[in-house]
């Protein structure tokens, strides 16, 4: 078997590792008990290509914006009923039900977060740089690279 063909079988094997929830250290372990005798860096190269395979199979199967939109949009509707939620209070004399509003705030909050995390909100800070905050905040993305 060559080289290449050797390589291709190890990152499709990570690639099922990764998938099962392994975490770079369990792969490094996981490699070392198989006996390959190969470096610290080959794994992560290794790794690196199995995660590049699993992203294309996954973009094959799946149309992310359309899932992304779906995500939102579920998110978006759990969000609002939520704060829509109503009590019952009892029934009034006519024998119509009466209920008050009584929002679910911690599930509208968590909601909220899920959907930042989704959209990368989360890691939107303000602009440290900036000094006068009071008319305009400039928002980075943390992690982002200068342009």
């Amino acid at each position: 078997m060559n080289k290449a063909t050797t390589q291709s079988i190890r990152a499709e094997a990570i690639a099922r590792l990764l998938l099962k929830g392994m975490t770079r250290r369990q792969v490094h372990e996981w490699c070392d008990r198989q006996g390959w005798r190969v470096s610290i860096r080959t794994i992560d190269r290794l790794i690196k290509r199995a995660q590049g395979m699993l992203a294309r199979e996954v973009g094959q199967h799946m149309d992310l914006k359309a899932e992304l939109q779906k995500s939102v949009t579920r998110l978006e509707s759990l969000f609002r009923a939520a704060l829509e939620k109503r009590e019952l209070c009892g029934i009034d004399k006519d024998g119509e039900v009466v209920t008050r509003p009584k929002p679910d705030i911690r599930t509208a909050l968590m909601c909220q977060r899920e959907l930042n995390v989704l959209l990368g909100l989360d890691r939107v800070r303000p602009n440290p740089e900036e000094k006068d905050t009071d008319d305009i905040i400039d928002f980075g993305i943390v992690g982002a690279k200068e342009e």
